[in-house]
């Protein structure tokens, strides 16, 4: 028996096929789903890992803080004194930069930049932590720029506080 050609093709036994560039363009659908995935999932890591680094900075700030104001009241002093007026922050943040941005004095009515004589007993201290720069948990190679005094830097937290000179016994403050 002989089968006639035809124009059209014949399927054996009902079997549905794909085509190649059927089959091409469902796997680059899924490609492109998993690439998508997986940058989402890199995205929310790199977030938590920022998230974590600025709690671990307030809480380093906050801590900081604290020992600055219970530590001993120094007249006049200034952020690059030495010895330093200001304790370190404890423990030490290994991958922060910490500094005293600037001390102002009390003058009448206002906070001032110079020190009166005598020293009225109030200062305004600010204090900066900056977080580590670079890759997302690393710390960066580069040096962190040093800022002119009282000038804050791009992602720097600040604490600003009051510290007072304790009146001294039997005096009226």
């Amino acid at each position: 028996m002989m089968r006639r050609l035809t124009g059209e093709r014949r399927r054996c036994g009902g079997a549905a096929g794909e085509s190649l560039v059927e089959l091409m363009v469902s796997v680059a659908i899924l490609g492109t789903t998993i690439v998508v995935i997986i940058e989402v999932l890199f995205m929310m890591v790199g977030g938590t890992v920022l998230q974590a680094d600025e709690v671990r900075g307030q809480n380093t700030l906050a801590s900081w803080a604290d020992a600055v104001a219970a530590a001993p009241y120094t007249e006049c002093a200034t952020p690059t004194a030495t010895p330093a007026p200001f304790p370190e922050p404890s423990p030490s943040p290994s991958a922060f930069t910490t500094r005293v941005i600037s001390v102002e004095y009390w003058q009448d009515t206002a906070f001032a930049a110079a020190c009166p004589s005598p020293d009225q007993g109030l200062q305004l201290v600010t204090l900066g932590v900056l977080p580590p720069a670079g890759p997302i948990g690393e710390a960066s190679a580069s040096p962190t720029p040093e800022p002119s005094p009282g000038q804050t830097l791009s992602g720097e937290q600040v604490v600003k506080l009051v510290k007072r000179q304790p009146c001294s016994p039997g005096s009226s403050c």
